[in-house]
């Protein structure tokens, strides 16, 4: 594949903490990795764009070998001035591909297309039917099902769709009829040399937290929405006081408030502690850990998703316990032993389960821990899904020059 020159067009993403920011510097690497000429464009919101917020991306952006970046205050209406603005990028720097992120850029692809003759690829990060999941009041479900209704038109436009797992890509194929051979499955990687195990990492984060060599301990990584089950994650780590010594639940979550009322219902034998750490501390925080906790609710969003604290628990050689329909990943730690399944809905199968892992844990870091670390390197290392996404770009430009081929003006 020749080196190509590419827009990456992001309705939000790179300024609001979240799972898709940090998708997105994965993507930027990726493309860095392809020797990609690329041209960054975000919406966002108007309250992020204040010099200060956004010259450490600029720069950090910069040095990660991209052209430029260039940001729009984040508009429900017609984009009719950032359109043009990109238009005329397309123009003087000729570039090859448009890639895409979310639905809400919908009316932004099609007159880009349009105007650019451009190929397209869609990012695709979940289903349209994870915001029926979504309380809110009545323009919240007004805008909900507009965005349910833009996944239409959006696949439309695209030469070629990434989906985070196969279920995902199951899920649009059939509903929209999209051909399964113009989808490339690309799920969450994670950067193994960073996120390993880490001997000396793990001796000094214990001794920071007051945590012993031999305590067990229960990592907790993300937020507070609901779906993310942190209330029923403290009640399983209190199934797992019950059955050993010395248990520790480690909070990691930029949430501290929210998560220490839900600490309420630790039991005595479970000690916690809650902590805010920057994404780069992450790997080390990790590395004192024994398990993952990654109790998912079964809905439309979990169903098809492809969670990155998966990857970057397994990577760190942590066990991960993980809810019933968790896009693929759920039947992979059945099938490969990476920990054990917890339904958050039924808790009469939780001792069971509990008991489970503890045996796991126990049989020795040659056992779950190694198996852990081994399917990190070898199925979602982000060189591997780099080159998943190199592949796709190839395929959305080969995609576009055979329909122009087929085309009568072709």
């Amino acid at each position: 594949m020749t080196r190509p020159r590419v827009l990456y067009l992001m309705y939000t993403g790179l300024l609001e903490q979240s799972g898709d920011q940090a998708l997105n510097q994965h993507r930027l690497r990726d493309l860095r990795a392809l020797e990609a000429r690329t041209w960054v464009a975000a919406q966002e919101l108007p309250a992020n764009l204040a010099a200060e917020k956004t010259g450490s991306l600029r720069e950090r952006i910069k040095s990660g070998g991209s052209a430029s970046l260039l940001l729009f205050p984040r508009k429900a209406a017609w984009p009719g001035a950032m359109v043009k603005e990109l238009v005329r990028l397309c123009a003087q720097h000729e570039l090859e591909l448009l890639i895409f992120v979310q639905a809400q850029s919908l009316l932004a692809v099609r007159a880009l297309k349009s105007a650019t003759g451009l190929p397209v690829l869609w990012d695709c990060r979940g289903s349209p039917s994870e915001r029926d999941d979504i309380p809110c009041g009545p323009p919240g479900k007004v805008r909900n099902a507009l965005l349910r209704w833009a996944h239409g038109p959006a696949i439309r436009l695209a030469d070629h769709l990434i989906c985070v797992s196969e279920r995902h890509a199951e899920e649009m194929a059939s509903r929209y009829g999209y051909a399964r051979g113009r989808i490339t499955v690309v799920p969450n990687g994670v950067d193994v040399g960073r996120f390993r195990p880490d001997a000396a990492a793990r001796a000094a984060i214990r001794q920071r937290l007051g945590i012993a060599p031999e305590d067990f301990v229960a990592v907790y990584c993300g937020g507070m929405h609901a779906w993310q089950c942190f209330p029923e994650s403290v009640d399983f780590a209190n199934l797992v006081a019950s059955l050993r010594a010395r248990v520790h639940l480690l909070v990691l979550t930029p949430e501290l408030e929210l998560a220490q009322c839900h600490l309420g219902r630790a039991a005595p034998g479970l000690r916690h502690h809650v902590v805010s750490v920057a994404h780069e501390e992450v790997p080390r925080y990790l590395a004192a850990g024994d398990a993952g906790l990654l109790l998912r609710a079964p809905n439309a969003c979990n169903i098809v998703a492809s969670p990155m604290k998966f990857a970057e628990y397994l990577a760190c050689g942590l066990p991960v316990v993980i809810g019933p329909q968790v896009g693929d990943y759920s039947e992979l730690v059945r099938r490969r032993q990476l920990g054990v399944v917890v339904d958050p809905a039924a808790r009469e199968s939780w001792p069971a389960a509990a008991r489970e892992l503890v045996t796991l844990i126990g049989a020795g870091p040659e056992g779950a821990s190694t198996r852990c670390r081994e399917a990190a390197v070898s199925l979602l290392n982000s060189k591997v899904q780099g080159a998943r996404f190199g592949e796709a770009i190839d395929k959305a430009r080969r995609a576009q020059h055979r329909e122009k081929s087929r085309s009568p003006s072709g």
